[in-house]
């Protein structure tokens, strides 16, 4: 879609035209066609909100492959993930990682935004969108599996809205960050947290929770209700 700005020609662009690249090309090559397509007068790139999209799953897949080294995680260990959803692509990028190198890798996703069959619906869209862009690719036999049901979508255990912040999520919060140095937010990524410490109390397997953010809502969140968030 090409625009106008101030009388200067511009171009907007979007994943869709990243994948459309990707679809066409491969991935092997596809850094040539996104050069292509960057350096054409001026360009604003449209990234869907949590980037939710085929293009987007391609880096989580390359994490969970960076965490399967051997130093690392392992490909044999048996490992539950643990991962805070907000539009649920972490979640799904991390199932089909999991699926397309064998790994022993259980993904449950603590919802956030969305119902448990709007989450169920986002995934099914982004693992057909990812066969679609990258089966010629891969190959049929790597996403043999990949299906719906890659992820276990659960319910925080309390539900937290900007807005309905109560003060003892945020102690909770503050404790957690002098104990151990790490850093959540009451909203999203403190629900993750909850469930791992539950699951890892429970579970014979390792439990691991992929801390994704949370960042810009706990300041939004210590900016709104600054009493909460004073240093003590």
């Amino acid at each position: 879609m090409h625009i106008s700005s101030r009388g200067n020609d511009g171009l907007v662009f979007s994943v869709a035209d990243l994948e459309a690249s990707l679809f066409s090309h491969g991935c092997d090559d596809h850094s040539s066609h996104v050069d292509s397509l960057t350096k054409r007068s001026k360009k604003v790139a449209i990234i869907n909100e949590g980037a939710g999209d085929a293009a987007a799953l391609l880096g989580v897949v390359r994490l969970v492959e960076y965490l399967s080294q051997d130093h690392l995680f392992g490909k044999d260990q048996q490992l539950k993930i643990l991962i805070d959803a907000g539009t649920g692509t972490t979640a799904v990028g991390f199932g089909i990682g999991a699926v397309c190198l064998g790994l022993p890798w259980e993904v449950t996703a603590v919802m956030l935004a969305d119902t448990i069959d709007g989450y169920r619906k986002k995934e099914e869209s982004l693992i057909s969108e990812f066969r679609r862009c990258f089966t010629l690719h891969l190959g049929k036999q790597m996403l043999t599996g990949l299906e719906p049901g890659l992820v276990h979508w659960v319910e925080r255990s309390s539900p937290r809205k900007f807005g309905n912040i109560l003060k003892g999520e945020v102690e909770i919060c503050r404790k957690i960050a002098q104990e151990t140095g790490i850093l959540l937010d009451p909203v999203y990524t403190l629900a993750a947290w909850e469930l791992a410490t539950q699951l890892g109390q429970e579970e014979s397997a390792e439990v691991v929770m992929l801390h994704t953010g949370g960042t810009l809502g706990m300041f939004g969140l210590a900016q709104r209700y600054k009493s909460y968030f004073e240093i003590c």
